[in-house]
């Protein structure tokens, strides 16, 4: 498993691709790091989705379990995530 670093606006730069996806993923980092200020990241109760909605249902929040626990748990998937799930699920692919 990959360890965190903090790379902030500039890694997101090098992942992100370009037009429109670039812009809103750059706007999500620079949302998600004001929040989180000086700390590894925002507390769940400081993310705001009426803020985030042009890119909201697109977006997931994973819950960080404790050391040995190896299940993923999402606090939030976003709808468009939702419907991937269930196409991936069903063996539908979106093309």
């Amino acid at each position: 498993m990959g360890e965190y670093t903090d790379q902030g606006a500039a890694g997101a730069e090098q992942l992100a691709g370009s037009g429109m996806e670039r812009r809103l993923t750059l706007r999500l980092v620079k949302y998600w790091e004001n929040l989180r200020a000086e700390r590894a990241m925002p507390t769940l109760t400081e993310i705001k989705p009426k803020e985030l909605s042009e890119i909201w249902q697109d977006c997931f929040i994973l819950k960080i379990k404790a050391e040995g626990e190896s299940r993923l748990n999402y606090s939030y998937i976003g709808a468009n995530i939702e419907k991937m799930k269930v196409m991936l699920l069903r063996d539908d692919p979106p093309c």
